[in-house]
């Protein structure tokens, strides 16, 4: 935490402070999403893991039935030159891997 000594004394958690990545990607957020995760209360740890629905089932986990999405993210896509100038935006919700079942990693004995 960053003391900010301003008249009220106040203590500022700076988001850069905080990471938050995808957990199949292991891309960092950016922009605007970075605030979105930061607000969604899943910022307690260094280093904060999300995942979207599709992932999830992708890789074997399962969200629990009644889980509510922490965020709404988006994701500007690059325009196609035969679609209008518009630029088209995807919205996507995304769950801190502790609201999810994910499935065990399977480590080879070679690995060890």
């Amino acid at each position: 935490m960053i003391n900010n000594n301003n008249n009220n004394n106040k203590e500022v958690l700076m988001t850069n402070e905080v990471k938050f990545i995808n957990y199949v990607t292991k891309q960092s957020y950016t922009g605007e999403n970075v605030d979105k995760l930061y607000l969604s209360g899943f910022n307690k740890e260094p280093i904060n893991e999300f995942i979207t629905f599709n992932q999830c089932i992708k890789i074997g986990g399962n969200v629990p039935k009644g889980t509510k999405a922490c965020a709404f993210l988006l994701r500007y896509l690059p325009q196609d030159e035969t679609l209008s100038d518009k630029p088209v935006i995807k919205r996507f919700a995304v769950f801190h891997v502790s609201q999810v079942e994910l499935p065990e990693l399977k480590i080879n004995e070679e690995d060890k």
